[in-house]
């Protein structure tokens, strides 16, 4: 049974590619090959919404198996860094290396729960964990250097967790820390701490959790307390976002700002905008929490670009529009299919310079899924997908004149689809043997359309069986009924 579920799953994702040279050909038969436009791959993956990318989980088990993955990072060389609560895990695309704190080595890791990563374009990497401060790590010894909070001393880093890095693009780097903003120049080891105060340009909360450089050089502050941007003269800070809990921050390719919050889901804004004027509430365009699979979005990736993926702590990935963030479709775990997130509390995401998205769950280990494959996408059944397959077993496939698509199973009939809306009807054998207009069997192996409009099916126990246009299913006399 398996081998046949395969199968069914092969010649779906087949059908899809088909559909896509299909529908490019017809096109362009329109017109002179020369007149003819390009058609985005993107572009053909909106045609089948109710479909899903395949996520493969990375299996290892002293480094990565189960567990909660909590930061990612690709340097300069193209290594992949992963943050684990037990450990940094570094992937070289064979083999996973893990490096852990050692007590009588002052040069190993400072602490094991790793809780944020900066690869820097020197080469370094910087490690900020839950407790224990920040490693700095040189790849030429494969060292690392500790920075801790020292009471005794006003210019060390500051304490608590450290939850995000930011480069100033100078050699320097920005530290979101529990006790506020700080700041480490290059080639120093003194640091700068920016605080709440009583003025209205300080921070508006110490407990800074998400950083962004943008192409502009400006610096935006995330904290509990909502979104602000460092002034020109490096001291003050503007107030873009109020009262909402900034987790993080990333731009896009079109340059808009995307604000990914605990409480209130994500919204975008025009940097440009924001930088002349303090915002106001139409600002910043904020998604309909009504429309989100969950508030809590906690990291944010652009996988093409027209698509803005969002890592959230309970409703796995939503996809939506880069252009103005409409919800494309949204992703979740399902026990009945492999190539599912492996849960839906999800963390960190990162799109590699390979076009592999990384994608850090929270108890599941690491799962990627190579987004340069965008025409074969996979139709697949199961309890928790109404719009997908109703059998796993597909047995033949036949697309109409009008563009539906009818999928036959071995033990379910016809499942009718359509592109944008999925499943929207169906044929099944009827309730009693010889029930007239219906499938006099539940197995079709072979599908045609001729030219009057007419659906030919090939059964495995009742032969051959015609529809024609607004008719029932008859069956063809003359042939052998198997």
């Amino acid at each position: 049974m398996e081998k046949k579920t395969v199968t069914g799953v092969w010649r779906i994702g087949w059908l899809l590619v088909c559909f896509g040279l299909v529908w490019m050909a017809g096109y362009a038969g329109r017109v002179s090959a020369s007149d003819a436009p390009a058609v985005p791959p993107s572009s053909l993956l909106h045609q089948f919404p109710f479909t899903e990318p395949e996520f493969e989980t990375l299996r290892d088990a002293e480094t990565i198996d189960n567990q909660a993955i909590t930061a990612l990072a690709q340097d300069t060389r193209g290594l992949l860094w992963i943050g684990t609560q037990n450990g940094l895990v570094r992937y070289d695309g064979h083999r996973f290396r893990k490096f852990t704190y050692h007590a009588a080595n002052p040069f190993s890791l400072v602490g094991d729960y790793v809780y944020s990563l900066l690869a820097s374009s020197d080469g370094q990497l910087w490690v900020g964990t839950i407790s224990d401060g920040i490693a700095r790590f040189d790849p030429a010894s494969e060292r690392f250097e500790r920075f801790q909070h020292d009471g005794d001393k006003p210019d060390s880093l500051s304490g608590g967790s450290i939850w995000a890095f930011a480069s100033d693009g100078r050699g320097g780097v920005w530290i979101a820390t529990d006790q506020g903003l700080d700041y480490l120049a290059a080639g120093s080891k003194r640091f700068v701490h920016f605080r709440h105060g009583t003025e209205r340009s300080s921070l508006l909360d110490d407990k800074v959790r998400s950083l962004l450089l943008d192409r502009a050089g400006r610096l935006w502050v995330g904290s509990n307390s909502g979104l602000q941007m460092l002034a020109a003269d490096g001291k003050h800070f503007e107030t873009v976002v109020q009262g909402k809990s900034v987790r993080t921050l990333f731009q896009a390719q079109d340059g808009k700002l995307w604000i990914g919050t605990r409480e209130h889901g994500v919204g975008w804004l025009q940097p440009d905008r924001a930088a002349t004027a303090v915002a106001g509430p139409g600002q910043v365009n904020w998604l309909p929490l009504a429309a989100l699979s969950h508030p809590w979005v906690d990291g944010i990736a652009q996988v093409q670009s027209d698509q803005i993926w969002l890592t959230t702590i309970g409703g796995g990935i939503m996809v939506v529009a880069a252009s103005d963030g409409r919800v494309l479709q949204t992703l979740r775990h399902d026990p009945a299919l492999p190539g599912s997130l492996a849960l839906d509390t999800l963390k960190p995401m990162l799109l590699d310079r390979s076009g592999w998205l990384w994608v850090g769950t929270w108890g599941g280990g690491l799962q990627r899924t190579n987004t340069h494959n965008r025409l074969m996408r996979i139709l697949r059944h199961s309890p928790k997908r109404a719009a997908g397959l109703s059998h796993p077993d597909v047995r033949s496939i036949l697309e109409l004149a009008n563009g539906q698509v009818l999928i036959g199973s071995k033990d379910n009939g016809i499942d009718v689809f359509e592109r944008h809306r999925g499943l929207v009807a169906a044929f099944r054998p009827g309730r009693s043997p010889g029930q007239a207009g219906t499938l006099p069997d539940a197995a079709v192996l072979a599908l045609a359309q001729s030219s009057d409009g007419s659906v030919w099916a090939g059964t495995q126990e009742a032969g051959v069986v015609r529809q024609m246009p607004g008719a029932g299913w008859v069956a063809v006399p003359g042939l052998p009924a198997k």
